[in-house]
């Protein structure tokens, strides 16, 4: 008899980040430009939402820095659990954009108080955020790198409320899980098989 199919359309994925070797790479000498490492990280790996989440989150560009250990246990935590959303999706393209098409944010979800916390959730966009918001307090150096001012209307936003409506976005929501122990986090996702989902959608 052969062994029975997993029985239900998931699919789960799990990464794990050395938060010394991040911090490192965010801590990095740039010439005078304490914070250019940090801000080219955040910029290829957060999208606009979470940029202006973590600047809301950690201070003014100049605290940052007094923060770093915090710092790089959250970046670490947040990168492995895209990593983990990554290998879970079997439709998202293999670069570096696929990191703006997954959201790690608190969700406002229906029947939840405006004032309740919610724990971060997955969001698997049906497009890159960049191409439904536009955040006015993002703007591109010449070199092309994203920087994020305090006073866009994201990051207004968030500090109001500090969660994304899911009514706004269109996407499918993923059960995540961070964890720190030593010098590393860990996440695990697990995401609904898009596959399935397509299936479901065909017209007959």
């Amino acid at each position: 008899m052969p062994p029975r199919p997993f029985p239900f359309p998931l699919r789960v994925g799990t990464d794990i980040c050395n938060i010394a070797r991040l911090r490192a790479i965010i801590t990095r000498r740039s010439d005078g430009e304490p914070l250019r490492p940090l801000s080219q990280f955040i910029s290829r790996v957060l999208s606009g939402p979470e940029r202006t989440y973590f600047w809301a989150r950690f201070g003014p560009p100049a605290q940052v820095l007094g923060r770093i250990d915090t710092v790089s246990e959250f970046l670490a935590g947040r990168f492995a659990a895209k990593e983990a959303c990554r290998k879970a999706c079997n439709h998202l393209d293999p670069n570096t954009r696929a990191y703006h098409q997954i959201l790690i944010l608190p969700i406002k979800l229906p029947g939840r108080g405006e004032k309740q916390s919610s724990p971060p959730q997955g969001l698997i966009l049906d497009k890159a955020i960049e191409n439904i918001y536009k955040d006015d307090g993002e703007q591109r150096t010449s070199e092309g790198e994203l920087t994020t001012s305090i006073g866009g209307t994201l990051m207004r936003k968030i500090e109001e409320k500090r969660q994304i409506d899911a009514h706004e976005l269109e996407g499918q929501l993923c059960e995540i899980s961070i964890s720190h122990d030593g010098d590393f986090a860990t996440a695990v996702a697990i995401v609904p098989s898009m596959d399935t989902q397509k299936e479901e959608h065909v017209p007959s």
